[in-house]
């Protein structure tokens, strides 16, 4: 249960979102009501297909619910324009997910600063790569690291926008028990930072 005094960032209530495939409707989150406060790690969990990146699209202005209310710091978002949902992603949601999302033409480090390039105030590209083990590899293109080391890339990016929230699908998917724990490290570091 989270501190009485902690702020709460995301909140969403009653969040309904329905797919249409043909003539067929799949209703997959149901009234879902959940708050994340200030400085909290929340995990979701559930089997596949259950609705957990649907959720995380809409907490990460992916995508707009069907009903219910979705606000960001007190702010509703349930109703943003597009324009909105962008400026709070650039501003403030930090993504992984389980594509890296990396220019395949761009080295580590240009793929960084390209980030930097579309946020105020970023961290220095090559000290977001330090942070996450791969200043060597700056020089580095994605199609010359390996999974693991696309990921931590990845992370760097995120590390460079310093986020409020880190929206997470599946981050340790594919990797091996050694790139699950360095994930999970490189997490935990990024929470203790923005503490």
């Amino acid at each position: 249960k989270p501190e009485s005094n902690k702020k709460v960032i995301i909140s969403v209530k009653n969040i309904e979102k329905s797919f249409k495939n043909g003539e067929v409707i799949t209703k997959v989150l149901k009234g879902v009501n959940m708050n994340v406060y200030e400085g909290e790690f929340v995990v979701l969990l559930g089997e596949s297909g259950c609705g957990k990146s649907t959720l995380l699209n809409i907490i990460g202005g992916l995508d707009k619910a069907d009903a219910g209310e979705f606000t960001f710091m007190g702010k509703d978002m349930s109703h943003a324009s597009e324009d909105e949902l962008t400026a709070y992603r650039r501003e403030n949601i930090g993504f992984i997910f389980q594509s890296y999302n990396l220019m395949p033409n761009l080295n580590s480090k240009q793929n960084l600063d390209l980030i930097g390039e579309l946020i105020k105030n970023p961290l220095d590209s090559k000290e977001a790569l330090k942070l996450v083990g791969m200043e060597e590899k700056g020089h580095n293109y994605p199609s010359q690291l390996s999974g693991g080391q696309q990921r931590r890339v990845a992370m760097a990016g995120v590390l460079a926008m310093k986020p409020e929230v880190l929206v997470l699908d599946e981050p340790a998917a594919g990797l091996d028990p050694a790139g699950r724990k360095d994930m999970f490290d490189m997490i935990r570091k990024l929470k203790m930072q923005n503490q």
